[in-house]
């Protein structure tokens, strides 16, 4: 019975990270400093957004982690305008 209640508690625990970092990712995609309408022909030539992105994980040691790590670092470097940071 224990061992039962550890586990639903460590899936609980899961889950409930993976949903906030879900919503932390959704309303920082859907938030802007500006609307669509106010865009001037010049801004072709305004510097490109800086997005940042943060990755939310229980452990470092897990591999699985480490490959999500990885793979977050890979495209932020090959988009060249994503800050990405790790949260423990």
């Amino acid at each position: 019975m224990i061992a039962i209640r550890t586990s639903e508690r460590n899936l609980s625990k899961r889950i409930t990270v993976g949903v906030i970092a879900a919503a932390a990712l959704f309303l920082a995609a859907c938030s802007s400093t500006t609307s669509p309408n106010s865009a001037s022909a010049d801004s072709a030539a305004a510097p490109a957004k800086t997005y940042r992105v943060a990755f939310l994980a229980s452990s470092s040691q897990n591999g699985y982690n480490q490959a999500v790590w990885a793979g977050i670092q890979e495209q932020a470097k090959a988009l060249g305008n994503v800050e990405v940071s790790l949260l423990f």
